[in-house]
């Protein structure tokens, strides 16, 4: 990931969504810490990560690459009272980081969830793509 200060759990799902890969374990002194360490059993950690990655598989053929940018529509003409809270926090994220790859990164939401969010936004024409 290109952020270093990536949420744990979000960088977990996202290890297990690879399809091949190559493990080393060292030794880091300091270990690293997250800001929002995880929470929850193996169990249910394992089950939420099939599940997401099972919900983006559906939207395989619409993600857009990470180097795509977004930008907001202008002149916006959907009103920013229609959003949610969420879609709110996405759009901003989006403004402020332009690149899909990095939109992921920085969302506190889940992958899952910004892409959920940027298919709203993009086809209620709040961002588009440039």
């Amino acid at each position: 990931s290109r952020q270093s200060e990536l949420d744990a759990q979000k960088a977990f799902f996202r290890l297990l969504g690879w399809q091949a890969g190559g493990f080393k374990f060292e030794t880091i002194s300091p270990p690293p810490s997250f800001d929002k360490e995880l929470t929850g059993s193996t169990r249910e950690m394992l089950v939420e990560a099939v599940r997401q990655q099972d919900e983006l598989a559906r939207y395989a053929e619409h993600l857009l690459p990470d180097d795509a940018r977004l930008a907001l529509k202008i002149p916006l003409e959907s009103r920013l009272s229609a959003l949610s809270a969420e879609a709110l926090e996405t759009l901003q994220v989006a403004i402020n980081c332009v690149e899909v790859g990095l939109i992921l990164d920085y969302s506190e939401a889940s992958d899952l969830e910004t892409w959920q969010d940027l298919f709203y936004l993009l086809q209620n024409e709040y961002l588009v793509e440039v």
